[in-house]
């Protein structure tokens, strides 16, 4: 299954290698900016995004950054909020200049692309930033135009996702164009995601291949292979059918619940946040679908909370007044969406009474679909 092009970048946990000490150098120019703005550079982790190292931005708008490499790969290097390019870190030093605070009216963020002056590889990334940036715009201007018409939600929701994938399928065509005319550069993992992971398997195997015959004192290739293999090994840990992982969370007593407790019952999940409009947004949704199941004792509701703070969690649960249990996964639901594979909220899947996964990615009358389904088993 292609992954979203929304998140294509980001979502990849793309190889990161011990290569040495040699040291790469960031530099370049912020046109507007705010005193005490910096320019960061972070890499992906495992659902979640750790900083490497930061520089100011001098008074004349110049900055430099230069850090040994320690892990080969995609980066992000951010001008403060304003703006952001994904780049390679590797061997090549790059210059990149920043408009920073936009002069637009209405907005902070600039909306202007970053252009990468590096070396071949990150003229890859070049290539990489401009399909996300394109494929994000296309997307948001298909889902203004669809929902504007006067269509039942479930059709708008299907010819979104057909447009999108049609486009999609050009924008993999893009990708192995580019792929193809630099296989051996290691930069080219960064298109992956443009792939289709069935029809372009053994297109990606001959380049993975390509790229260590090319670069024998490069470990990226093999690296990349090892993380999604296990990567893949993780997914299915929670695929459709796979046991439900039992994780313990705590009421708002301090009391231990663990899903394992509902086993017997078909239970919707709902991992949410107080800070979370959309999450908001679902719960009047989903108090329609529980006044339908409440008195059903082969139902049961849960929300879990992803909250950082238990003061926020506890004015939400105040304001929103739902009538089912109530938990608060801890350190912020970092090991919780770790281990369920979801980054994104609400994320709302519903298990069966056996005690597996029986729906993902619920929302709206889908939700009460799930629970008459699971319930005629």
């Amino acid at each position: 299954m292609r992954k979203s092009l929304l998140s294509a970048l980001s979502m990849l946990l793309l190889p990161m290698v011990m290569i040495g000490q040699n040291s790469v150098t960031m530099h370049g120019k912020v046109g507007n900016f705010k005193s005490g703005d910096k320019i960061s550079l972070t890499r992906p982790g495992d659902f979640s995004s750790e900083k490497v190292g930061e520089a100011p931005i001098n008074a004349d708008g110049s900055y430099s950054l230069t850090l040994p490499v320690e892990k080969a790969g995609i980066h992000t290097l951010a001008c403060g909020r304003y703006q952001r390019a994904a780049v390679w870190i590797e061997d090549e030093d790059i210059n990149v200049d920043f408009e920073g605070l936009s002069t637009e009216k209405g907005g902070a963020r600039s909306s202007k692309p970053v252009h990468i002056n590096g070396g071949p590889k990150n003229d890859i990334m070049n290539w990489a930033n401009f399909m996300s940036a394109q494929s994000h715009k296309r997307s948001m201007d298909i889902y203004s135009l669809v929902h504007s018409e006067r269509l039942p939600q479930a059709r708008k929701v299907a010819v979104c996702k057909s447009i999108i994938d049609a486009a999609g399928n050009v924008d993999g065509e893009y990708a192995r164009k580019i792929i193809s005319d630099n296989g051996p550069l290691t930069s080219v993992i960064a298109l992956f995601p443009y792939l289709s992971a069935d029809k372009d398997s053994a297109f990606m195997e001959e380049t993975l291949d390509a790229i260590i015959k090319a670069n024998p004192g490069s470990q990226v290739a093999q690296t990349y292979r090892k993380e999604r293999d296990e990567r893949k090994a993780r997914e299915n840990l929670v695929a459709i059918g796979a046991p439900a992982p039992d994780l313990t969370f705590h009421t708002a007593n301090g009391k231990p619940m663990s899903l394992s407790a509902f086993k017997g019952k078909v239970l919707i999940v709902d991992f949410w946040a107080s800070w979370c409009g959309p999450c908001r947004a679902e719960i009047p949704k989903l108090k329609k679908i529980y006044e339908d199941f409440k008195d059903n004792d082969k139902v049961a509701f849960l929300s879990v909370s992803i909250d950082s703070e238990k003061e926020d969690w506890l004015k939400a649960l105040q304001s929103e007044n739902m009538p089912w249990e109530q938990l608060l996964a801890p350190d912020s639901g970092k090991e919780t969406m770790k281990t369920y594979r979801f980054n994104g909220i609400p994320f709302i899947i519903c298990i069966a009474s056996d005690g597996t996964i029986f729906r993902k990615h619920l929302r709206g009358d889908a939700v009460r679909e799930a629970i008459n389904d699971a319930l005629a088993r």
